[in-house]
């Protein structure tokens, strides 16, 4: 082998240097700008309409309705019932997903859901399960 040592060394340390670059850029994170929240309009009433739903549980757990990840009504503890009013899409309805859970139970459980529009009854719907239900209101 022919050459200085040292400048065998100095291009021996710049080669890893060049490949330590990627590497490096591949294993630290940048620091990203947080992204807003997707901006929700506001409830148009020729696209919708409001609904009354109450939901009715044969023993206290915890009650929640949501729509596309969002909780609608929540009971936040254990409650026998719940109710509220929420918006209903009209041209394309979301899907309505019913949660109810109770705790230190294995017996049979029941979830009675009611829809009403102007107090006529849309929906009549009762879901059962042991420790949880979780279905969505056709």
């Amino acid at each position: 082998m022919r050459g200085s040592p040292i400048f065998r060394l100095l291009l021996v340390l710049a080669g890893l240097l060049l490949a330590g670059i990627p590497v490096w850029q591949l294993t630290h994170r940048r620091e990203e700008a947080p992204v807003p929240p997707p901006v929700v309009p506001a409830p148009d009433a020729s696209t919708g309409h409001w609904v009354e739903v109450e939901m009715t549980a044969s023993a206290p757990g915890r009650l929640v309705l949501s729509s596309l990840g969002r909780p609608l009504l929540d009971s936040g503890n254990s409650v026998p019932t719940l109710g509220g009013r929420i918006f209903v899409s009209g041209k394309s309805p979301d899907d309505l997903v019913v949660s109810a859970k109770w705790e230190n139970s294995a017996d049979n459980h029941a979830v009675r859901v009611v829809v009403k529009e102007n107090g006529e009854t849309l929906k009549d719907v009762t879901f059962w399960g042991t420790d949880s239900v979780e279905d969505v209101l056709p």
